[in-house]
């Protein structure tokens, strides 16, 4: 089976990342503790990041940049 892809989550990602790549910050319920059962898969995930993204320039603003300005952190 393969891993979701989360169609409407992907429709809002992409639309947010067209209008303003600068505000957003990746976010995940990791350890995935409620999806004992069926949790997803990380690495699918983060491939369908890159998919929404479409860019190393917004990946690079969603996992480092825009959460280094968020919380404060030195680059």
């Amino acid at each position: 089976m393969g891993a979701p892809d989360y169609p409407d989550a992907s429709a809002v990602a992409r639309a947010y990342l067209s209008i303003a790549p600068e505000r957003l910050v990746w976010g995940s319920d990791w350890p995935h503790v409620t999806e004992q059962n069926h949790p997803p898969s990380d690495s699918a995930l983060r491939a369908l990041l890159d998919q929404w993204t479409q860019s190393a320039v917004h990946t690079q603003q969603v996992l480092v940049t825009n959460p280094a300005r968020l919380y404060g952190w030195a680059l």
